[in-house]
């Protein structure tokens, strides 16, 4: 207990401390417009009016609002703000008051709740036209509308009941009724402020009218990408953003002011000619319209730009290497060609040579029976085996390496024979020669396969 009582006697001596350096001064007098307030027309006329409120000072001389406040202006009517300072912040209900230059009858007025110095609470808004008028209460939040709203127009007895949500946009479905001659009911749909519905009720015949709505496709995919951090969406591929819309030119008519040229708009009541709310509360944020986002529509062509540039850059890389590999395929098969035909031409020095050497073994040019008997003797000894090779001999393919190779095997068994016995073998080749071709047996450009398989195969068996 002792120890609570001394907190508090703690606490009223810092309070009464603090205070205490808080010297209050009230200023009565004319003063120049503050910026600081809202009030109808208070940037028009004079710059100057008059006024009351409490202060102190800062050690600097500067003054800081403290206590009741009290402005009155002129502007064809009389005007008074008034209102309370706590520290420099706005708080609690501050009115506004038009009052008739000659009546001094109030006419237009309005209450705000104020809460660190802005609009945060309750409010109601009373302002009047020449035929017309609007009656408005709500809720604000940091200087925007939050929450429902209701608002009456007491020449055509109508209604208008809607919601903003916590960023202060016209948000979910929004009723308007007339009950003053032809009853009509207006049902509209919003959402973050984007108006995307809007059908109309004539209460006497039954009639219902789409006085305006988005293709159903193209709300869906608001809702889908709709993203509250930039305000921005999709459409159909394209990102728009969300716009403030300041002008009711756009919007529906909301059928409540028969007496007006050209009806209404929602829009307009919250912001346009009089009759409307922001004779004493600006719009923020409120109702919106969307817009192709530039910024968005930049960055994406330069995105595809830069992919472009990159697959051409890719792709002159991919040819580059393709070329690269067929420049060493190229080379390759150069080089392989070049080594293939330098194997042509050994071997086929080889089977040259070796035509030589089969040509002298089976000649008898120097024998000395060729020599005592001259052509009485026949020049080439085993005849049909000369002969048969002979004729592999000359059908051999001088590009063919295998052929090449394949003649050297037979010319490696040709020599053989020279200095074998070789009736069976000069037998047997004769009866292939005459059985392939009887009347010229040893004709070149003849079909060689027998022969040399024969040379291959049986040749050098049969000499045994």
């Amino acid at each position: 207990m002792k120890k609570i009582f001394f907190i508090a006697i703690v606490f009223i001596v810092s309070t009464v401390a603090v205070f205490a350096q808080k010297t209050l001064k009230t200023y009565s007098g004319e003063m120049t417009k503050p910026t600081d307030i809202l009030g109808k027309l208070i940037k028009y006329g004079n710059k100057t009016g008059s006024g009351t409120y409490v202060y102190y000072e800062l050690p600097d001389g500067q003054r800081v609002k403290h206590g009741k406040f009290e402005f009155n202006y002129r502007y064809n009517d009389y005007y008074t703000v008034s209102g309370t300072y706590i520290d420099g912040k706005k708080e609690g209900v501050w009115t506004f008051i038009e009052r008739g230059s000659s009546t001094k009858k109030i006419i237009d007025n309005a209450s705000i709740t104020y809460k660190d110095d802005k609009p945060n609470g309750s409010f109601t808004c009373n302002v009047y036209g020449f035929l017309d008028a609007i009656n408005c209460t709500g809720t604000m939040k940091n200087g925007h509308y939050k929450g429902q709203i209701t608002i009456k127009t007491p020449h055509s007895e109508g209604t208008i009941k809607g919601n903003f949500n916590d960023d202060g946009w016209a948000h979910g479905e929004w009723i308007i009724e007339r009950k003053k001659g032809v009853p009509i009911r207006q049902k509209r749909e919003y959402f973050e402020g984007l108006l995307l519905k809007v059908i109309n009720f004539d209460l006497s015949n039954g009639d219902m009218t789409v006085l305006y709505e988005l293709p159903q496709a193209e709300i869906e995919e608001i809702k889908n990408t709709f993203n509250p951090t930039d305000s921005t969406f999709k459409i159909a591929g394209e990102q728009y953003k969300r716009i403030q819309v300041n002008s009711g030119e756009d919007d529906i008519d909301t059928k409540l002011f028969p007496n007006t040229w050209g009806g209404k708009t929602l829009v307009s009541m919250f912001n346009g000619n009089e009759p409307s709310i922001d004779s004493f509360i600006p719009l923020v944020n409120g109702f919106a319209t969307k817009e192709i986002d530039n910024n968005w529509r930049i960055a994406k062509h330069r995105e595809e730009l830069q992919k472009k540039e990159e697959e051409e850059y890719q792709r002159r890389l991919k040819l580059e290497e393709d070329n690269r590999k067929i420049e060493e395929r190229r080379q390759a098969d150069l080089q392989e060609h070049q080594e293939r035909i330098q194997r042509l031409e050994d071997l086929h020095k080889i089977v040259l040579s070796n035509d030589e050497s089969i040509t002298s073994l089976y000649s008898r040019e120097n024998s000395p029976a060729r020599l005592l008997l001259g052509d009485f003797v026949n020049k080439i000894k085993k005849y049909d085996i000369f002969n048969a090779y002979k004729i592999v001999y000359e059908n051999v393919d001088d590009n063919d390496e295998a052929n090449l190779k394949e003649m050297l095997e037979i010319q490696e068994i040709v020599m053989q024979l020279a200095d074998k016995k070789t009736k069976e073998v000069e037998k047997a080749l004769a009866g292939i020669a005459n059985e392939m071709e009887p009347i010229h047996p040893y004709r070149k450009n003849r079909d060689t396969k027998e022969f040399v398989r024969f040379f291959k195969e049986e040749a050098l068996d049969l000499c045994k």
